[in-house]
């Protein structure tokens, strides 16, 4: 393929130009939103039919909630074909059936979001920041 690279353990697309991965049913999105590949329509059209003969690929966004994708894991070398992440990214620290989750994100609040919808973590801090303990009183 001239313009994806196909990493059949993760099921998935890569575009060679952008590096990042590409659902089929974002083909025509993926080319609109980048007017840099300057592409005519029917070689995007080609394209997304050379895309649909690859056996196996999540194709949509539904099809990618109800997978189980194959996550490496956080130590393992980096995916040839993806660009380097953007940002230092979070790990979740909590164990799940005696195993240490998995889950990372960039962000605190996502790190957050995940703790209390999948660990139903909650945290000790009631908001705002700590008072300094005064011993001068």
């Amino acid at each position: 393929m001239e313009y994806f690279t196909h990493l059949p353990d993760f099921q998935v697309i890569i575009c060679k130009e952008y590096q990042h991965a590409v659902l089929p049913s974002h083909i025509d999105t993926h080319f609109a939103a980048k007017p840099q590949h300057g592409l005519e329509k029917d070689k995007q059209r080609r394209i997304a039919e050379e895309v649909a003969e690859i056996d196996r690929l999540i194709g949509n966004e539904e099809t990618l909630r109800r997978c189980e994708f194959p996550f490496p894991p956080a130590t393992s070398k980096p995916i040839e074909g993806l660009a380097a992440p953007q940002k230092d990214g979070l790990q979740c620290k909590l164990e799940v059936e005696g195993k240490a989750c998995e889950y990372i994100c960039c962000t605190v609040y996502g790190i957050q979001k995940h703790c209390w919808e999948e660990h139903r973590w909650k945290s000790k801090n009631k908001g705002g920041r700590r008072k300094k303990r005064n011993d001068t009183n």
